[in-house]
């Protein structure tokens, strides 16, 4: 037991929290800021809260633990309800420090510039997106375009390289047509001269 309790002494929650805030002191939020979606209220206070930060990792733990439970064991099973109690008891208790937090002006004002921050940066992030899908589609549109002049520029030169082709079978088979002439000719002569 604790010296207070033996010696009778009662202290607020407040102090029992604070105090167990200066114990976690150091613990952070686990991957809040490296998440790339806007932060929770309570996770924006727990940025400023260690205690709050560490009852957030115990509500996340205990939830995940109920949920990956109910998949195992379904409704009915009674581990899956102890974790129901356990999860909604560190729900409790990090809604309890939340009240406690927005009552503070200071820590609520420092929570509202992180996640206006955030929304801010979703904000650009999404702008980037989409000025970036926009240079995408400016380029295919480009790519697609220089494919289809090429393909009419193709097709041109082949239509051109096949009339060019026509014309030099026609003017050889003219020469041909004319030497088979001339070698009719020529042998009509010699005969005639034999």
């Amino acid at each position: 037991m604790s010296n207070s309790t033996q010696t009778g002494e009662k202290r607020s929650l407040q102090d029992i929290m604070n105090m167990m805030a200066r114990r976690v002191d150091g613990y952070a939020v686990p991957a809040a800021e490296k998440r790339r979606e806007v932060l929770t209220e309570a996770e924006a206070y727990a940025l400023h809260d260690p205690l709050l930060a560490v009852l957030l990792k115990e509500y996340r733990d205990a939830q995940g633990r109920h949920e990956s439970l109910l998949r195992r064991h379904g409704a009915d099973n009674a581990m899956v309800a102890l974790a129901a109690d356990v999860a909604g008891g560190a729900d409790v208790a990090m809604e309890t420090r939340l009240i406690e937090l927005r009552a503070c002006a200071t820590t609520r004002r420092l929570a509202e510039c992180h996640m206006q921050e955030q929304i801010e940066m979703m904000n650009a992030s999404a702008r980037y997106r989409r000025q970036m899908n926009t240079y995408a589609q400016q380029v295919a549109d480009e790519s697609r375009r220089n494919r289809e002049h090429q393909a009419r520029d193709s097709f041109f030169w082949m239509m051109m390289l096949w009339w060019l082709l026509g014309q030099a079978v026609a003017e050889t088979q003219r020469r041909l047509s004319l030497a088979r002439d001339f070698e009719v000719v020529s042998n009509q002569d010699r005969r005639a001269v034999a």
